[in-house]
This record gives C-alpha cells, sequence and structure tokens, in this order.
C-alpha cells in the first residue's frame, strides 16, 4: 500500500490529489441534501403509505453515500497539511451531525407509520366477533333546514376519508341526493374529477348563510302546538326548539341573548293545561328572588321535569283505567252509530258483507230492501200491499220477523197511522178527499237518531244517487224526485304520513254527526289507523261496520285556515256526486271563489266532513 502511494505521490502533486476527493465528496453531499429535503417535506405533511415507503428505500440508499462519505474524508485527512487537519475535523462533524439528525426524523416517520398500524390491528382484534351497526348516510332533499346535519356527516364519513377515492365519494353522494339537491349535479358526467365540481356546486347552492338563518328562524316560529297535554309532544317540541337554535348558532347569530324571544314561542305553543303549571312555576322564581330573570334553561328544565311527570302517572293511570276499558269493550257490540252513509258499492254490499249480505229483496233477490227495488216502486199501491202479505212483510217497515203491533218504525208520513208511506193510498177512507192518489216510489223508512254511547257519534249523510226513468202515479209526477241537487263539496287538502299534502274532493254534510273516510283515500295516504269496531246506522236503518279509526291533518286549498279532524273508516262513502254530470251553463259571478269547481262534474267522493267542522 506504502510503495502504490508513493508511486501516485511520484506522479501527480499532493494538492491534485486533494482537489479531486473534495470533488467527490461535494458529490456526496449534494446527495445527502436532496435526501434531506425529502424528509423535511414528509415531515411537514401527513405521508401516504407509498411515501413512506419511498422513505424507507432512499434511508438505505443514503447509508451507502455515509459509508462512501466517511472514505473520503478519510483520505483527505491523509494528504491535507497539520495547519488544515481542524478544519477537516470539523467538516466531518458537520456532516455526520447532519446525517444522524435526519436519519433519526425518517426512522421517527417510518417507526410512527408502524405504531398506527399496530394500533389498527389491536383494535381489530379487540372487535373481532363483535358486529358493528352500519352507519347509515342522511339523505338530502335540498331543504335548507337539512342541510347542515347533511353537510357535516358526510364531511366527516366521506368526503374526508382517504381510504375513498373520488369516484367512490361522486357514488355515494349521487346516492344520498334527491328532489332539487339531486338536480343540481345531475347534468354532470359521472367522473373522478367532476366529485370536487359536484360538491362545490351544493355548497355554492345551499351553504347560505342568509337562507339557512332564515328557515332556521321560521321554524322557531311554526313549530307545531301542542293540542293537549302529553309527555311526547312536550319533548318533540323541545327538540325542535333545540335543534333550531344549534343550527343558528353554529351560523353565528347570537342566540343567546334571545331568551325572551323563544320563551313566548314556546310558551304559546304549550296546551292551557301546561302553560298555567309553567305560570305557577315562573311565579315561584320570581317570588323567591325579586331579580330573578327568567331564562329558557329555566322553562326547558320546567318542560323536562313536566314530561318525566307525565309519563311516570301515565302507567299507573293506564292500570286504573284497565277494567272500565274492557267494560266499554265488551259493550261495544251493542253500540249503535246512526248515519244516512250508503253501504252500497257498485250495486253491492260493502267488503264487510259480501260473504253474507244484510239485505235480500224479496221481490228480485237483488242485494236490496225491498223499499229500493225499482221492481216494486213500479207496482200499484194494491199490489205492493198483495206482495207484502205474501211474504209476511210487515206493513209498516217492510220487514220480515216482526209482527206490525212490535214494529217500532215511525207510522205513516201522510196520516201518521201504522202502515208503510209507499201503500198509504191502500188506507185512506173512499169518503175522504185525497190529495195524492199515488205515492212517489222514495224510501221512508225512520232513521233512528238516537245514540246509544256517548262517545260515538251518530251521522246522517246522504244516501247514494241512482237514476231513474221519471213516471207518473195519479197526479203526481215522480221526475220532481228524481231532478238534480247538487250537495256541497269543496276539494280539500289531507297530510299523508310523511306531511305531504294530497288534494281530494270532500261532501260537505251538516246532517252528519262525525266525519268519515274511505278506505281507499286511507290507504293513499298511509296514515295510522286505530282498532275499533263501531256501528254506522243510516236510511232506511241500513246498518255497516266501521273497524278503525283514524286523525287527519287538513288544510284549504283557498285561505289559510287548517285543522285535525276525527274520522271513521268505510270502504265507500257514497256513489259519485252529483250521480249525472251538469253540461248547461251556470253563471257565477267572477268575483266568487269556488271551493269546488267542477261542483258540476260527477266525481268519487273520498271525505265526508260531518256536522263537528261544518
Amino acid at each position: 500500500m506504502t510503495k502504490k502511494r508513493n508511486s501516485i505521490v511520484d506522479t501527480e502533486s499532493i494538492d491534485d490529489i486533494i482537489r479531486d476527493l473534495v470533488k467527490k465528496r461535494g458529490s456526496l453531499k449534494g446527495k445527502f441534501t436532496l435526501f434531506s429535503k425529502f424528509v423535511q417535506s414528509l415531515e411537514a405533511s401527513n405521508p401516504t403509505e407509498i411515501q413512506k415507503t419511498e422513505l424507507d428505500e432512499r434511508l438505505k440508499k443514503i447509508e451507502v453515500v455515509f459509508d462512501q462519505f466517511c472514505s473520503i474524508q478519510d483520505d483527505i485527512d491523509l494528504y491535507v497539511s497539520g495547519s488544515q487537519i481542524d478544519k477537516e475535523l470539523q467538516e466531518r462533524e458537520s456532516f455526520e451531525n447532519q446525517y444522524y439528525a435526519i436519519v433519526a426524523k425518517s426512522k421517527c416517520i417510518l417507526k410512527e407509520s408502524s405504531t398506527v398500524h399496530s394500533d389498527n390491528n389491536n383494535c381489530k382484534s379487540h372487535a373481532h366477533g363483535i358486529k358493528l351497526p352500519t352507519i347509515t348516510l342522511p339523505n338530502f332533499d335540498g331543504s335548507y333546514d337539512q342541510w347542515l346535519e347533511f353537510r357535516d356527516t358526510f364531511l366527516s364519513l366521506v368526503h374526508s376519508s382517504k381510504t375513498l377515492d373520488n369516484i367512490q365519494k361522486f357514488h355515494y353522494l349521487r346516492s344520498v341526493l334527491s328532489g332539487n339537491a339531486l338536480q343540481v349535479i345531475k347534468a354532470l358526467e359521472f367522473s373522478a374529477q367532476n366529485y370536487i365540481v359536484a360538491w362545490d356546486l351544493l355548497e355554492n347552492r345551499y351553504n347560505n348563510s342568509r337562507l339557512l338563518v332564515h328557515n332556521h328562524v321560521k321554524a322557531l316560529f311554526t313549530v307545531q302546538a301542542i293540542n293537549k297535554e302529553s309527555a311526547p309532544q312536550i319533548r318533540k317540541l323541545m327538540d325542535a326548539i333545540s335543534r333550531n337554535l344549534r343550527a343558528l348558532k353554529t351560523l353565528g347569530e347570537p342566540t343567546d341573548t334571545w331568551d325572551t324571544l323563544i320563551i313566548y314561542i314556546i310558551v304559546t305553543k304549550l296546551d292551557s293545561t301546561t302553560e298555567r303549571e309553567w305560570e305557577l312555576f315562573r311565579g315561584t322564581l320570581t317570588n323567591s328572588s325579586s331579580n330573578k330573570t327568567i331564562s329558557l334553561s329555566d322553562l326547558m328544565t320546567f318542560l323536562k321535569d313536566r314530561a318525566d311527570f307525565l309519563e311516570t302517572v301515565k302507567p299507573s293511570h293506564s292500570k286504573s283505567m284497565d277494567s272500565s276499558q274492557n267494560n266499554h269493550t265488551k259493550n261495544m257490540s251493542s253500540v249503535k252509530t246512526h248515519s244516512h252513509v250508503s253501504t252500497q258499492k257498485d250495486g253491492k254490499k260493502s267488503a264487510n258483507h259480501t260473504k253474507s249480505p244484510r239485505y235480500k229483496c224479496n221481490l228480485c233477490s237483488s242485494n236490496h230492501p225491498i223499499y229500493s227495488c225499482d221492481e216494486f216502486l213500479l207496482l200499484s199501491s194494491k199490489d205492493k200491499l198483495k206482495l207484502i202479505d205474501e211474504k209476511n212483510l210487515c206493513r209498516n217497515c217492510l220487514r220480515a220477523g216482526h209482527a206490525l203491533a212490535d214494529c217500532w218504525f215511525g207510522p205513516c208520513k201522510h196520516c201518521n197511522k201504522k202502515h208503510n208511506t209507499l201503500i198509504h193510498s191502500e188506507f185512506v177512507d173512499a169518503n175522504e178527499p185525497s190529495t195524492v192518489s199515488h205515492t212517489a216510489q222514495i224510501v221512508a223508512s225512520e232513521s233512528t237518531t238516537e245514540i246509544t254511547h256517548k262517545n260515538i257519534a251518530s251521522s246522517t249523510a246522504s244516501r247514494s244517487h241512482t237514476t231513474h226513468t221519471p213516471y207518473k202515479v195519479g197526479n203526481l209526477d215522480t221526475r220532481y224526485f228524481y231532478d238534480q241537487v247538487l250537495l256541497s263539496t269543496a276539494l280539500v287538502e289531507i297530510a299523508d304520513a310523511e306531511n305531504k299534502y294530497h288534494t281530494t274532493r270532500a261532501l260537505l254534510d251538516s246532517g252528519s254527526q262525525h266525519c268519515f273516510i274511505s278506505e281507499k283515500l286511507c290507504k293513499t295516504l298511509n296514515i295510522p289507523t286505530i282498532q275499533a269496531t263501531m256501528q254506522v246506522i243510516g236510511v232506511g236503518n241500513s246498518v255497516t261496520q266501521s273497524t278503525q279509526l283514524c286523525k287527519l291533518k287538513m288544510r284549504s286549498k283557498t285561505s289559510s285556515y287548517n285543522t285535525h279532524i276525527n274520522c271513521l273508516v268505510l270502504s265507500q262513502i257514497t256513489a259519485q256526486l252529483p250521480s249525472l254530470g251538469i253540461h248547461h251553463k251556470i253563471e257565477i259571478p267572477n268575483n266568487i271563489q269556488l271551493a269546488d269547481p267542477d261542483f258540476h262534474s260527477s266525481n268519487e267522493i273520498n271525505l265526508l266532513i260531518g256536522a263537528d267542522k261544518f
């Protein structure tokens, strides 16, 4: 080795050797500088798995660079003079310090990654065998009051996720949008690049502080009022107020100073009993301290305690009512509700009586009482009486199964005697003047209006209309009885289970003691019903059963009026009204707004509003 060095010294000067070694050292320092910059860039950000793998490979290469640097520095130390040796030692020390510092940072970054993976594996091992519930993304249909909740949830679960690429995020976004919100991004092509564009479009449309504040303030003023003392309704009111106040506070509104206004809004929504209890409670607060200022938290605490109290006393109250309710249920079979509501549907009985029809005509064997039979009505009074006697029918009510003396139906309309009005002429004395020789074909059976149970409403709604061929009996033209009569109808809006409104045609009947809804409309609205069997008695003592009750939210189409109505559910309320459309021109002043613009057109009736509301 010494001989070799001596030969080099002989061929080249020492200065040239040192110059070459310094150049090589500079090249190695340049490589180290590049590595150092890469490590610093990773330290300033959150490195991905790919970047961490690249760092591991670069770290292996930089170790080789360090070994080469040490070898070259050893050669430089050998050739430099004694006066320069201190400078070279400082150069070595500076490089080594930088090297070890950067290597330490690199290993810390890699170690941090391995620690995260280890923690994830530990979590997975602990969660092994436990099935957590699936987190469902909220749907957004473009309602401003839902935007903040949707935005924060979607940002947390999808938008900020590092494990999902943009095409997956776009798929999730489109799957949870509907209505107006979907229309905002519907024109965009489904691609990864358009996800950011789609999200920006939604934020530009709905992240509007002015509109958001307006909608949440509106929600505070229009929150649903409490109809009666109820723990669930009190909690629902509290939740609605708290939710909108939180949203307004997030939007930067000074809700902490709104206590007096919010207290007033809440109190106006309370039922009378709860409001009275609140006033008493507020009086105790102000009496305890003259300087006491009522805050929103005081009202919320009162409502919470009130709801807890109602839920506490409800079970005991329910137990005490069990026996009386059982007795009431046993007696329900004898309860009768009277109504003129038709139980006919397209000439047949309702679904409740299809297997065993209640009425069977003694003349034509159809499913209707004999006094409604066209063939029977066409007979003369003498033939009618003969048929009644042949069929052993009661001369008063035209029904079988009892004697005339035992009949409890009302007497003749003309003479007040014990026979049916349809056969009145057969009982008129020949010497007495008679203004009417024959009676028109009208069903004259009396309908009972007495209610046998105070909780069951009776009704006297209109019967189904049937078109007859007019004819003359004696001096009486029966066309008088078949002229078209327009009954009061109105178009109203009914809310379904999702609070969406549907327009339906209602019959306004002040003669009905209760409201009715058809099964068809009830199924369309998908509203909850209560099982309750009730008898409804109508014209001619016709009886049908209603097995369901429901509560509807109704509003006017022409004004701001709205209300709730309780309805009995029937298979059909009546036939189409009017039975025949009216085609001649009807002059109506232009300034008159009709509740039913198509009152003259024959259409189905799915709702009957009785005297309790009309």
